[in-house]
């Protein structure tokens, strides 16, 4: 099986964030379990990450190379045009006409791309319950929903570190945090 993990932002960016830390952190996991992956992205230069996870340009998705498509977060939605296989979508945060406050400023295009994910993708996979339950009030129950905890480290990585030995110690993210009335 070959798997395409498609990120919407430059995965060679050293890994102060997230988003970043837990794409590599997937990615790495499932080529040491030998399943064959690519990180899909918005970039010129192809490349591999730590010389061990491969990097390649959007025009790969046109090829047909691939079993599966994972995306990450809502935005890489917008980057599977002419793959026509299953895609399974990861979101953070599912957002409706209210909540979470935090992405006030980006509702409408999270909207659009949840609605973009609705009709694409295969199955969609969640953090937790709260927004599972939000996306079966916004969509019903297709597609699936899977709720799967995310482990998050509790501090960001030196660039010399390797992930596995920071991830021994982790907190876990529940969610999208909200002001209560």
């Amino acid at each position: 099986m070959k798997i395409a993990i498609v990120f919407h932002k430059n995965p060679f960016a050293q890994p102060a964030s997230i988003d970043l830390i837990r794409l590599r952190a997937i990615s790495s996991g499932l080529i040491g379990k030998d399943v064959e992956v690519e990180i899909i992205a918005p970039v010129e230069k192809e490349g591999l990450i730590n010389g061990v996870v491969p990097v390649c340009n959007l025009s790969s998705m046109k090829s047909g190379r691939y079993d599966l498509v994972k995306t990450c977060y809502h935005f890489s939605i917008d980057l599977i045009a002419g793959y026509e296989g299953p895609v399974v979508s990861r979101i953070v945060r599912v957002v409706d006409g209210l909540l979470p406050e935090r992405d006030e400023p980006m509702r409408g295009q999270l909207l659009r791309c949840q609605t973009l994910i609705r009709e694409r993708a295969s199955c969609v996979i969640v953090n937790n319950a709260e927004n599972r339950e939000r996306w079966h009030a916004l969509y019903g129950p297709a597609p699936p929903v899977v709720c799967v905890p995310t482990g998050c480290p509790s501090m960001i990585p030196l660039p010399e570190k390797t992930l596995s030995v920071l991830m021994k110690r982790s907190s876990s993210f529940s969610g999208a945090l909200r002001r209560r009335a």
